[in-house]
């Protein structure tokens, strides 16, 4: 193990709609320890999304070329645009004292065990969090406004298979209930620090 053996990086997904965003938000707040992993994309920017703070956005071919260079930790094609973990961001990050937060996809997360079989650079721990329902993931997308009954529909098949991925985290806690999920999130942090 590097000299990050007293930081590590946590990863929280979910499927679209489940919380994990909301839960992210509640642990930099609560744990001032931890910062944000930025991630590359390319996606366009959402209304308000600033390069460097929510993403560093990319276009494909700025990406693809990064591809060439190592330059992610993972990355991963979702509905249609490319995203990565840079690895010098992460480093500097945990070079800094702080943790580091993922929001992923499984996808990432496979990806991210799979480097460090090979590179144990930094203690690496996994959340997955449960939506109560298919159902009421589907109205949370709806009440959301931000994607078209297109894309929500992609993303509710989509749901269910990351859902079947959950067994290869070391928690997984179901949102039915937002502040009991919390206080499971936080219990297993605190473990992971004692």
């Amino acid at each position: 193990m590097s000299s990050f053996a007293n930081n590590f990086c946590l990863a929280i997904s979910s499927p679209s709609g489940a919380g994990k965003s909301t839960i992210c938000r509640a642990i930099l707040q609560n744990f001032p320890n931890f910062a944000m992993s930025v991630s590359a994309t390319t996606r366009k920017p959402r209304m308000g999304e600033v390069d460097g703070r929510e993403y560093f956005f990319l276009d494909k071919p700025q990406f693809t070329q990064k591809i060439s260079e190592n330059y992610f930790i993972e990355y991963a094609e979702v509905f249609g645009n490319f995203y990565g973990t840079p690895h010098n961001f992460v480093s500097q990050t945990l070079a800094e004292g702080k943790n580091v937060l993922f929001d992923i996809d499984y996808q990432g997360v496979d990806k991210i065990n799979n480097f460090l079989q090979n590179n144990p650079l930094f203690p690496f721990y996994t959340i997955f969090i449960l939506p109560p329902s298919i159902e009421e993931l589907q109205l949370r997308l709806i009440k959301r406004g931000l994607d078209s009954p297109e894309i929500i529909q992609t993303r509710i098949e989509k749901a269910s298979h990351e859902i079947k991925q959950s067994h290869k985290y070391n928690k997984v806690f179901t949102n039915n209930n937002l502040s009991y999920c919390l206080e499971n999130v936080f219990e297993f942090i605190s473990e992971i620090k004692t």
